[in-house]
């Protein structure tokens, strides 16, 4: 779905009658969102969960893309947009840090197994995503990306970490989370490094 947005949600914009320099503010809203949203991750987490913020945040995610193709509004879309850029990027941290945690010892090995599924992501969408707006409309395609999600938001439900960070599993602090981010954006460009959440004598750190 991020390629699915990131390919053809100016044209979309554009195809729904908004003006040129609305749809690029749309298209900025999104990555400012995002950039909002990767320094709040941590305190997302210290309040419900690592889980439960991945999954919220997919739920969420989902519904912007139902929004997306439900309103045609420059205002509701300006709307949708902040939201699905908040929510879209929330997922980034969250899911370094959980992929560190399922991995443990082989959290080299599982980072690099999602970062395949990254790569393969962005050769299947964008062909996926063009199929779908040529034959069928735009609406089908952000209502088919929407079901992805959820999907998705199904399979975090069922990871087997705590629901809530505890003392020794810890929390992340807001500067760990930029710290997930930044590595894990990193890892999705191809690179090896990767992050491991650990807790020594009751207090959290990083290794890298």
């Amino acid at each position: 779905p991020y390629w699915a947005v990131t390919l053809f949600a100016f044209d979309y914009f554009i195809t729904i009658g908004m003006a040129a320099y609305a749809a690029g503010l749309a298209v900025a809203v999104l990555a400012l969102a995002g950039n909002a949203s990767t320094l709040l991750s941590g305190v997302v987490v210290n309040r419900v969960g690592l889980r439960r913020a991945g999954v919220l945040s997919l739920l969420l995610y989902g519904v912007a893309f139902l929004l997306l193709a439900a309103f045609q509004d420059l205002y509701v879309i300006l709307g949708v947009a902040l939201a699905m850029g908040f929510f879209r990027f929330l997922v980034t941290p969250i899911n370094a840090a959980i992929v560190s945690v399922v991995g443990e010892d082989r959290a080299g090995h599982v980072t690099g197994f999602a970062n395949l599924f990254w790569q393969l992501s962005g050769v299947v969408a964008p062909v996926l995503a063009a199929f779908l707006i040529d034959g069928f409309g735009y609406a089908v395609n952000w209502c088919l990306m929407a079901a992805i999600v959820f999907v998705a938001a199904a399979f975090y439900a069922r990871i087997g970490i705590p629901g809530r960070p505890s003392a020794a599993a810890g929390s992340v602090t807001s500067s760990q989370s930029m710290t997930l981010s930044a590595v894990y954006c990193g890892s999705t460009r191809g690179s090896t490094a990767f992050i491991r959440a650990t807790s020594s004598r009751g207090e959290n750190g990083l290794e890298m």
